[in-house]
């Protein structure tokens, strides 16, 4: 091996470590920021009330959770035909994704897993298509449980200008999963986007915006390539964010706190959106603002229990996946099948 790849081995590894830093921080400052500004006696007295079991069972429902969406990104992954690959690999990917979303704007981390698949022969324009076909379908499902949930709530003010939102949002993602998949609306679309690209990057970027682009609707076309496959995914994210959903049910009701499965199912999504829409680097604590809004307008539940509710269902959500990722990042050796000096796999559009 020679004395350049030796000096060039160790580089992954830092970069592993200084992304779990990075993000070990952002939630650090977000834990201390929520810590100063909440009823801390209340939140001790609230998660008094928990017992191990119950906490283990809060946790195993969250795993449950990560697991499904896990899965659905390794099946959508294996589609491109990564190099040196391990479902392993995939889970890795999809927790460092996850992990980094939390505190970043509009959950924007998870852009992360299109640079990481790059050490699979994944070209980085097919990995954002696969983070955009995440999101569609993960709207798809938040989009269509606010629906429901909002009819069965009908009459509750508040329920009902968000029933109508959503109806808006699931009809357009809808419209926009259907335009994006027909080639013959897509090709003109593909035209005039990188006309655009060319106008405001200059026209040297044109060709490379173009071919980014393909890249994105080519991975698109792959993972949405028949209605059969389209339904499966959606079938798979339905059951995953119904997972997580119940989770915070669960929470309640371990808490002793009553609440209708509708009202849950019609809060966390909401909650979900606004995180995703933020500009702040703190998209958890803006999920959380939005749930124990809802909660307390929709519930018998006041602000101080629902905010222990709340507090206790994201810890469970955001911490077991940064636990799991920094155990890999600092003691596993993910992508180091390859030998230190041999170069990593071509990458494929």
């Amino acid at each position: 091996m020679s004395a350049d790849a030796a000096t060039a081995a160790p580089a992954p590894a830092r970069s592993r470590r200084l992304r779990l830093l990075v993000g070990a921080l952002g939630y650090a400052a977000i834990a201390a920021l929520a810590w100063r500004n909440l009823d801390r006696d209340g939140v001790i007295e609230g998660l008094s009330r928990l017992r191990p079991a119950h906490l283990l069972l809060i946790v195993a429902v969250s795993l449950a959770h990560i697991a499904a969406r896990a899965l659905r990104y390794h099946a959508l992954l294996v589609r491109e035909r990564p190099q040196d690959y391990r479902w392993i690999d995939g889970a890795r990917i999809f927790l460092a994704g996850l992990s980094v979303a939390a505190v970043t704007p509009a959950r924007a981390g998870d852009l992360i897993k299109a640079e990481l698949v790059r050490r699979h022969g994944v070209a980085r324009s097919a990995g954002v298509g696969l983070v955009l076909v995440e999101r569609a379908l993960d709207l798809l499902a938040v989009a269509a449980s606010i629906a429901v949930t909002g009819a069965l709530l009908s009459g509750r003010a508040a329920a009902d200008a968000w029933r109508g939102a959503s109806l808006a949002l699931l009809a357009g993602l809808a419209a926009g999963v259907a335009v994006i998949s027909m080639r013959r609306v897509r090709t003109p679309l593909l035209a005039a986007l990188s006309r655009l690209a060319g106008r405001v990057m200059g026209s040297g970027q044109k060709g490379r915006a173009l071919a980014l682009l393909e890249g994105l609707f080519a991975a698109w076309d792959r993972s949405f390539g028949s209605p059969a496959r389209l339904a499966a995914y959606a079938l798979l994210s339905a059951v995953a964010w119904a997972i997580e959903f119940s989770k915070l049910y669960l929470v309640l009701v371990l808490l002793g706190f009553e609440a209708e499965l509708a009202v849950v199912f019609f809060v966390y999504p909401i909650s979900i959106i606004a995180g995703i829409l933020t500009l702040l680097p703190v998209s958890e604590g803006v999920m959380g603002l939005t749930g124990v809004a809802l909660l307390t307008s929709l519930t018998a539940i006041d602000a101080d229990a629902a905010t222990v509710a709340v507090v206790v269902d994201r810890a469970a959500s955001v911490l077991p996946p940064l636990c799991l990722w920094g155990a890999w990042s600092l003691f596993g050796a993910p992508g180091a099948q390859r030998g230190a000096g041999e170069p990593a796999p071509v990458e494929r559009g």
